[in-house]
Formats: structure tokens, C-alpha cells, sequence
């Protein structure tokens, strides 16, 4: 076949040439830009954006000053909380408990004990008595309880605002 007959594929390509946008050409700066947006963690979307190309564009000419950018940023704050928790003077308490809980799996638990005697040891007297302790208690409560709501009903205006 031919390449000079109409509707050949080579001519069509060559009639396609110089339309649409011109190729990007990334430069030192516009890199330097991608890398510091996202090492302050603002988004893909914005950062295309902010250098006036598409995401695909973006993905396409600055994946790796994105995912260094990112990196860089993390690294530089981690070395600065490692830098305060250990501090040779002044060490940074919360700093030293915040790493040991991202780096170490620390974590704070509350312990809550249920303290049960053997009630065969207690006497009759004995199991009497922490009943009537355990009786008080409650009743202390339920008049706390009635005197706020009392109190609520009276004033509202003073206790709810």
C-alpha cells in the first residue's frame, strides 16, 4: 500500500503535529517548589495547581520530589523531637513520652483493680458492716443527685450558664 493516499495512518499523523498543549519542561525550581509543597504536606491536587499543570502531569514529571519532599519533611521533624527528648540540659518530657509512644508502642492504660476478700473468711458482723458502708454510699449519692436537680429546677440560668 501506498503512503500517499488519503486517510493513510502516517498522514494523519503528520497533520496532528504542533496542535494541543506543548510538552512540559520541569526546571530547577519548579522541582524545588514540588519537593518544599509536599514536605509541608499540602496536596497533589494543589500542588499541580500551584505550578499550573495537570496531577497526571505532575505524577508524570515530580513523582520523586513528591515522595522525597514528604520524607525530607517527616525526617526533619522526627530529628527535632529526637533532638529535644534527648536533650543533654533540657530534655523535652513531652517530647521523650510522645517518641516512646510512636517509636516504642508505649501507651497509657489505666489499671483498675477489683479488690475481692474471700467472703467465706469475713464473719456475719463483718459482711453487715460493708453492706451498711456500701448502703450509705449509695444513699449519699442519691441525695447529691436530688439536691443538683433541685438546684437546676430553682435557677437554671445560674448553674447552666
Amino acid at each position: 500500500m501506498p503512503h500517499d493516499m488519503p486517510g493513510d495512518f502516517a498522514d494523519d499523523k503528520k497533520s496532528k503535529r504542533g496542535r494541543g498543549r506543548p510538552q512540559h519542561e520541569p526546571t530547577e525550581e519548579m522541582r524545588n517548589r514540588a519537593r518544599s509543597l509536599a514536605g509541608v504536606g499540602i496536596s497533589v491536587d494543589d500542588i499541580a495547581f500551584e505550578l499550573g499543570i495537570s496531577k497526571q502531569t505532575l505524577y508524570g514529571y515530580y513523582r520523586e520530589e513528591i515522595k522525597h519532599g514528604a520524607i525530607r519533611a517527616v525526617a526533619t521533624v522526627a530529628r527535632s523531637l529526637y533532638e529535644a527528648a534527648t536533650h543533654p540540659t533540657e530534655p523535652n518530657i513531652t517530647a521523650q513520652i510522645f517518641f516512646l509512644k510512636c517509636r516504642a508502642a508505649w501507651k497509657e492504660t489505666m489499671v483498675h483493680e477489683h479488690v475481692n476478700p474471700d467472703l467465706a473468711s469475713l464473719t456475719d458482723a463483718e459482711i453487715e458492716k460493708r453492706i451498711a458502708q456500701i448502703e450509705a454510699k449509695r444513699n449519699r449519692v442519691r441525695a447529691s443527685r436530688v439536691a443538683l436537680h433541685e438546684r437546676v429546677q430553682e435557677r437554671p440560668a445560674d448553674i447552666l450558664h
